[in-house]
């Protein structure tokens, strides 16, 4: 067979018609009659474009192919767009005889001649499903900040924002990539607004992933989701509620009683004493600037020993600044993360800044004085 036809200085309508030539001749049945609108022709060899993946075609000829019919998409209308897309989408996304790889820089190309367009999410989505059933999805753009740019840009509506972070979710997940796959739930469960069973397993699973989660500690946000209010009055919102703001004690008690129903959430005791232990020490750590050592051994039930290892932890997961007088035998804080932000905390910022904007208008007077007076 002959080489995909390249178009120089020739009609689109000329350039719908070669390419029909060009398919038929490798065994397409486009079913288009020969007076059939450019549109018309357009959507065939969407339907068809799977031909240019077969194995007899090379990766460049399939590339010239479709760039050339990406070409035409100038002279459809908005509609006849989206049709087209998913068409292509599609025939690209489940055509496996071209590498992945390849396939995947197809909907690149697709994705970058649309611009802002909403039809993108399309290509988008196809582009992840390809990605990552081939394990390649380093080669998609997964950074939630970007997609969420995205989807603003796109004016998509709130179903397709929902099945893009929905799917992206699932591709993070599957790859183990936990903490980002977390993040992406808890921007999935922000636009819920119904009381479906899938919103209420979407905020059941994100209080479990972010429990068992090791470098997430602070789970104040969680509390405040629509999702996750649905869950009041159950056991795994109780046990959100401790790992949010209660004590070691709270949760040994919570242990006591529902080991079982940790056990099924597959959540590893030993984990989640260690992540209450450092969020009970924050606490105490928050309440005071010196804490004495051994307060700090009988609220967690440890020695002096492993209470310098948890002081060290704390340190390492930058959950406070903070150093220990042995002679003393106490920990003296500089700072440290805030476990809730309410109403209380608030309060105290803006008393804060006050004060530095008072001291700071002092600074500024006595500066002023002394250049006044030399």
């Amino acid at each position: 067979m002959g080489s995909p036809p390249a178009f120089i200085d020739i009609s689109e309508p000329d350039q719908a018609v070669e390419l029909c030539k060009y398919f038929e001749a490798h065994g397409a049945n486009l079913k288009v009659p020969e007076k059939a609108s450019c549109s018309d022709k357009i959507i065939a060899l969407a339907k068809n474009c799977g031909i240019c993946l077969k194995p007899d075609i090379s990766e460049e000829d399939c590339r010239m192919c479709m760039n050339s019919i990406f070409s035409l998409f100038h002279i459809v209308s908005a509609d006849q767009l989206v049709q087209i897309v998913q068409l292509i989408c599609e025939q690209i996304a489940s055509q496996g005889e071209k590498s992945p790889f390849f396939r995947i820089n197809l909907l690149k190309t697709l994705f970058g001649m649309l611009e802002s367009s909403p039809v993108r999410a399309t290509i988008w989505l196809h582009m992840l499903d390809v990605a990552k059933k081939a394990n390649l999805l380093e080669s998609v753009t997964t950074d939630l900040e970007v997609v969420r740019q995205w989807l603003n840009e796109w004016s998509c509506g709130r179903d397709i924002v929902r099945k893009v972070l929905r799917s992206l979710h699932d591709a993070l997940r599957e790859s183990g990539q936990t903490a980002r796959s977390t993040k992406v739930l808890v921007e999935l469960l922000t636009t819920a607004d119904d009381d479906s069973k899938q919103s209420r397993d979407d905020a059941h699973q994100c209080i479990v992933a972010s429990i068992s989660d090791p470098q997430l500690f602070l789970m104040d946000h969680l509390m405040h989701l629509r999702a996750v209010t649905k869950l009041q009055g159950e056991q795994v919102h109780e046990l959100l509620k401790i790992f949010v703001s209660g004590t070691y004690q709270t949760y040994m008690e919570f242990h006591g009683k529902y080991s079982d129903f940790l056990d099924r959430l597959g959540l590893s005791h030993e984990a989640n004493q260690r992540k209450m232990r450092l969020l009970t020490l924050l606490s105490l750590c928050t309440k005071a600037g010196e804490i004495s050592m051994t307060t700090v051994e009988e609220d967690l039930l440890l020695d002096s020993m492993e209470v310098e290892h948890l002081v060290i932890d704390a340190i390492r997961t930058k959950l406070l600044q903070a150093k220990i007088d042995q002679l003393q035998k106490k920990i003296v804080v500089s700072s440290s993360l805030q476990r809730t932000f309410d109403k209380a905390q608030w309060e105290y910022l803006r008393a804060e800044l006050e004060r530095w904007k008072k001291n700071l208008g002092t600074v500024r007077e006595s500066v002023g004085s002394m250049s006044l007076n030399p």
